[in-house]
């Protein structure tokens, strides 16, 4: 047998093998796609889930925060607490915005998960 022979044997055998592997990869991803995105939306679940609560949480105290020191202002009138309470109000306003986007966020993942699926790929792409 020639070199040239060998070596044809030899491409042809890792070209079988190479092809052999892409077939079992291919059918690998195929098969456990299905599994994946299942997860990738109990995740995304979770996660909005977690920012619902933090969000509604700090929205929570910082508004129970601005009640209280709008009363200390009231009683003391010495101007010191309006600014917690300004402050105070402002973060809890924007704390529970934050926390009513989540909750679209969340209601989009639980009605709507094709939907969520397109969105998420197509900001993968950009």
């Amino acid at each position: 047998m020639s070199t040239v022979e060998k070596t044809n044997e030899i491409v042809n055998e890792v070209l079988a093998k190479a092809l052999e592997a892409a077939t079992s990869t291919g059918n690998f991803v195929v098969d456990q796609a299905p599994d994946v995105v299942k997860q990738l939306l109990m995740y995304k679940t979770f996660e909005q889930s977690a920012y619902l609560l933090g969000f509604l949480l700090l929205g929570t105290l910082l508004l129970s925060a601005s009640v209280k020191f709008w009363n200390n202002s009231v009683k003391e009138d010495d101007g010191v607490y309006v600014p917690m309470f300004l402050i105070s109000a402002v973060g809890g306003v924007i704390s529970s915005s934050l926390a009513f986007a989540t909750a679209l966020d969340l209601a989009k993942i639980l009605l709507a998960p094709k939907i969520f699926l397109i969105e998420y790929a197509a900001n993968l792409i950009k």
